[in-house]
């Protein structure tokens, strides 16, 4: 897997193991460079898929795009073998844009297949929380968060993640992901790479640290739903466990219906985030509900650091709901 988000393109993965954005001249040696380098270059110029067999050299090549929904090619998947090999399937990869500037996310279809996501419930733009939602495991979710919240054209990031797809099998993705400015917005602009085995073989589940084990368990109250937001935005990141039931945290095609902070509370929601840095906070909230009306909620606030970094943090917020609703 080639990728090209920007000028210069770089191995992300060869097969399934991961390469970690390496120039192609220090990933690939001899007769495979010069093909890796020709045939990205012929694919991002055309945006098609290119193919050639020769029987002098016995060989046969293969290179698919990886477009976003914009369709800009942000990788190149290049298969070779012998004049008379057809190449197998080739693992799932698809593109996705987080548009920082409005919480939200763009995903191709191929992004929806690796999540098999069903069809009537797929949508070109989601919230953040929605793209999180299949999360289950990552070692460096707090780096990868802060990096979103901070990133401009030099940001760029790498990791694997557990996701746990909709047909209840977990998977590992490799994605990686540089930040970009489009019309003036900025952007960050990822390509993701399922490197587990076969098409649908369970991943085996990493390993707990102890702090996440101590996070699982303080996180399982009844009644009780726990989120981690953006100080600076006051939205949501994702669910930490399961979502509040009859809160609007997903997109839909109603916009009166869509995820919101009532404006009335805003005012006092931007106190209760200046007042964490004195220690945690209370405070009780409207949330639009899914109905298009306002639950009132209570919260309980605490400020988490997402890196070492003492600037790099986020609330840790539970929520429950109040005896009030409208």
């Amino acid at each position: 897997m080639i990728e090209c988000i920007q000028a210069e393109p770089t191995v992300m993965a060869i097969g399934r193991r991961p390469a970690h954005l390496v120039p192609l001249k220090r990933a690939l040696r001899g007769p495979a460079l010069r093909v890796a380098r020709r045939l990205t270059m012929q694919v991002r110029a055309s945006g098609h898929c290119w193919e050639e067999r020769s029987r002098e050299r016995d060989e046969h090549l293969v290179a698919e795009p990886v477009c976003n929904l914009a369709g800009r090619v942000h990788g190149v998947r290049i298969w070779t073998g012998a004049y008379d090999q057809e190449p197998p399937p080739a693992p799932r990869s698809g593109c996705f844009d987080w548009n920082l500037e409005a919480t939200t996310v763009l995903l191709t279809d191929e992004i929806y297949d690796m999540h098999a996501v069903a069809a009537q419930a797929r949508r070109p733009e989601i919230t953040r929380m929605q793209a999180m939602r299949w999360l289950i495991h990552a070692e460096d979710e707090g780096t990868a968060l802060a990096l979103a919240a901070e990133s401009d054209e030099r940001t760029v990031h790498y990791a694997t993640w557990q996701i746990l797809r909709d047909d209840s099998v977990p998977r590992d993705m490799h994605f990686a992901a540089r930040g970009a400015r489009v019309d003036g917005h900025r952007f960050v602009h990822g390509l993701m790479l399922d490197i587990s085995e076969g098409r649908d073989i369970p991943a085996p589940p990493p390993p707990l640290t102890f702090a996440q084990a101590v996070m699982h368990a303080e996180l399982c109250e009844p009644g009780i739903y726990h989120a981690s937001v953006d100080l600076a935005t006051l939205t949501p990141h994702r669910w930490l466990g399961p979502p509040m039931p009859g809160i609007a945290w997903e997109l839909g095609d109603d916009p009166d219906r869509g995820p919101g902070l009532h404006p009335d509370d805003l005012p006092a929601a931007r106190q209760l985030a200046r007042d964490l840095n004195k220690g945690p906070v209370t405070g009780i909230v409207r949330l639009r509900n899914t109905q298009g009306g306002w639950t009132s909620v209570h919260l309980k606030a605490k400020r988490m650091l997402l890196t070492r970094e003492s600037h790099a943090t986020a609330a840790l917020v539970s929520v429950s709901h109040t005896t009030t609703r409208r």
